[in-house]
C-alpha cells in the first residue's frame, strides 16, 4: 500500500478521539467517555525518515489501535471510519466496555 504522511496520521488520530500526550515522541491516547483508555500509539518526530510512514510502521500502528487490517487503518485515518464506528468495533472485540 502507499505510504501515509505523518501529518495525515496525526490529523486522523485527533479527529477520532485521540489526544496528544507530548513527550520525547508524540503519544496519542484514545479517550472514551471522557476517560483515558489503554489504546495508544506513538508517532516518531526524530527524523525526516519518519515524515512518511511505510507499510512496516503502518502495521505497527494498526496493531496498537487494535484494527484488523491496514486497509481498515487507512479508512480510519482518512475519515471513512467514524469515531462511533471505531468505538463500536472495539466494544464488539471486548477491548472497551460500553
Amino acid at each position: 500500500m502507499a505510504p501515509l504522511e505523518r501529518k495525515v496520521i496525526e490529523k486522523g488520530l485527533l479527529n477520532k478521539g485521540f489526544r496528544l500526550d507530548n513527550k520525547d515522541h508524540r503519544y496519542y491516547v484514545l479517550y472514551y467517555n471522557k476517560r483515558k483508555t489503554t489504546i495508544r500509539t506513538k508517532i516518531s518526530t526524530s527524523s525526516k525518515k519518519h515524515r512518511v510512514y511505510g507499510d512496516d510502521l503502518l502495521l505497527a500502528i494498526r496493531r496498537q489501535l487494535k484494527l484488523d487490517s491496514t486497509y481498515l487503518l487507512r479508512q480510519f485515518l482518512l475519515c471513512s471510519v467514524s469515531y462511533k464506528q471505531y468505538i463500536q468495533l472495539l466494544t464488539e472485540k471486548g477491548i472497551l466496555k460500553s
